[in-house]
């Protein structure tokens, strides 16, 4: 997992085009810990981590490798989708490309009820 929170911090930081010293002093630490925290020579706290995702605009669980979707919590606020409206749009990045064509044709024919 450390690996992994390693690639994705990096990627995410520089995809936003933060820098470290930025980010270390938004969450109170030093550029020498976030660079460790992107070599994989050190993990954060979780207070830590917590900052980190706020900072960049995305979830611990991106961070952590355990969703593949870079999008900030905050972002699906914006949106104001439902909890329902949230947990189909996760349930439907999970199916397979075949399921996925299976409930959009299913969807259609509820709308012409």
């Amino acid at each position: 997992m450390n690996e992994l929170f390693s690639e994705r911090l990096l990627a995410i930081r520089t995809k936003r085009n933060i820098n470290q010293v930025n980010l270390a002093t938004f969450c109170e630490t030093s550029q020498e810990s976030i660079s460790a925290y992107e070599n994989g020579k050190n993990f954060p706290s979780c207070e830590v981590l917590v900052k980190i995702a706020d900072y960049l605009g995305t979830t611990t669980d991106y961070l952590l490798g355990r969703t593949k979707d870079d999008v900030s919590i905050y972002q699906l606020n914006k949106n104001e989708i439902t909890d329902d409206e949230a947990e189909l749009i996760s349930n439907y990045k999970n199916l397979s490309t075949e399921n996925k064509l299976k409930l959009k044709g299913y969807i259609e024919a509820l709308k012409k009820n």
